[in-house]
């Protein structure tokens, strides 16, 4: 089982416990059209949603490493781990200790933001989601991170002003380019209607109660007087964001 054109392929993500899986499912679907000979495995990064999903729901979903060490045990000498990440922060630091030393031969597929390449690929990703900048001030919701790859959110910022994009802005709900500033540019517009894209793989807990939650510190409720409306699905239906994913995949493979 050792040869490139059967090494299975590990979509490596953060992970979710909300009903946002189904991103997972039609990223999966979409990963199975280009690679439709591969084995594909998933493995969640996160140890709480790990945990939270075997004691609320009885599903025990895999590790990295437990991965890995079940694909060796089968004979495999080689696989391909993809991260479905945003950035490369503290959770694609935990991919790649998984994967160092280990007995498996691992390329790894890059998260999506991982060079000024991607940043305004991404950007070219996104721009067909937007509504009429003249009618609708659009807000893109990250996850953020103290990580230094939170300097990619400011890139991405960066880039938006760079192409004059009018009434879109980068907000995140921790780390720096956090969402005051973004909200503060919605509350200051003349426009009425603020639309929410999630600018992470899945629009899942934070979307539902950072965002759009009925609390006083959600950001809907932090603007009174406008009407908020958001995009139901995280990035990894987006086809254009899939793609920048899938030749981060490709390029993995390269290195095997």
């Amino acid at each position: 089982m050792s040869t490139l054109e059967n090494t299975p392929i590990i979509l490596v993500a953060f992970g979710t416990s909300t009903r946002a899986r189904d991103t997972y499912r039609h990223f999966e679907e979409y990963t199975r059209k280009a690679f439709p000979d591969r084995d594909i495995r998933w493995a969640y990064t996160s140890h709480h949603i790990r945990r939270k999903l075997k004691t609320e729901e009885g599903v025990a979903q895999q590790g990295l490493a437990d991965v890995l060490d079940d694909l060796l045990a089968e004979g495999y000498k080689k696989a391909v781990a993809q991260s479905l990440h945003i950035v490369p922060g503290i959770a694609y630091d935990r991919l790649l200790a998984d994967v160092a030393g280990h007995g498996l031969k691992v390329g790894v597929g890059r998260p999506l933001l991982s060079d000024a390449n991607d940043v305004e690929k991404a950007l070219d990703a996104i721009i067909p989601l937007l509504p009429n900048p003249d009618e609708t001030v659009t807000i893109l919701a990250g996850h953020g991170t103290d990580h230094p790859a939170a300097s990619f959110y400011l890139k991405l910022a960066e880039a938006i002003r760079r192409r004059g994009l009018q009434n879109l802005f980068m907000g995140n709900v921790s780390g720096p380019l956090a969402e005051e500033e973004a909200l503060e540019a919605a509350r200051c517009s003349d426009l009425k209607h603020v639309h929410f894209i999630p600018f992470m793989f899945v629009a899942g807990d934070h979307i539902e109660n950072d965002i759009m939650g009925d609390e006083e510190d959600s950001w809907k409720s932090r603007l009174p007087g406008k009407t908020c409306t958001i995009e139901q699905r995280g990035l990894g239906y987006c086809d254009k964001v899939a793609d920048i994913f899938l030749q981060h995949l490709r390029d993995a493979m390269e290195t095997l």
